[in-house]
């Protein structure tokens, strides 16, 4: 974010995109979307979208990661935790991040409906990623665990 402000007008542009609802829902690959200037020309970049269906789910899950013995020059700069679920196209997309966390021992509780875990979908591939942190947005992977049904 580069303002803390909820005025959008003291934000960067990026750029903006309209597109159909029924259009979005229909797409089960999602749509990449071209960004356009505010006069309408092409701009740079795209976004990129899609919907799914929400199912109700009374599931509710409390997880617990930690990660012990690392060592300090391993995640100096910090570390983070990151769940990912997977799409219906076999792309995986992001439901959650940890705060970044120094020192050791690394844990992290989580409690989390299963609507927001896995769309209460309990056979879904889930990805959990530790990452290392930098302050500049480019952080690096460290490990990953993906489970399979």
């Amino acid at each position: 974010m580069d303002e803390a402000s909820s005025n959008l007008a003291k934000h960067d542009f990026l750029g903006e995109c309209q597109v159909n609802l029924g259009e979005l829902v229909c797409d089960p690959n999602g749509l990449k979307l071209p960004l356009k200037t505010r006069d309408g020309s092409i701009f740079q970049g795209h976004l990129k979208a899609r919907a799914e269906e929400l199912l109700k789910s009374r599931e509710f899950f409390k997880l617990r990661f930690a990660a012990n013995g690392v060592s300090k020059s391993l995640f100096g700069s910090g570390f983070f935790f990151q769940i990912e679920r997977a799409n219906e196209d076999g792309s995986f997309g992001v439901v959650t991040r940890s705060k970044v966390m120094t020192g050791s021992p690394y844990v992290w509780s989580l409690p989390i409906s299963g609507e927001k875990l896995c769309n209460g979908d309990l056979s879904r591939t889930l990805r959990i990623g530790f990452w290392k942190y930098k302050s500049n947005g480019s952080h690096k992977m460290q490990g990953m665990y993906t489970n399979c049904r």
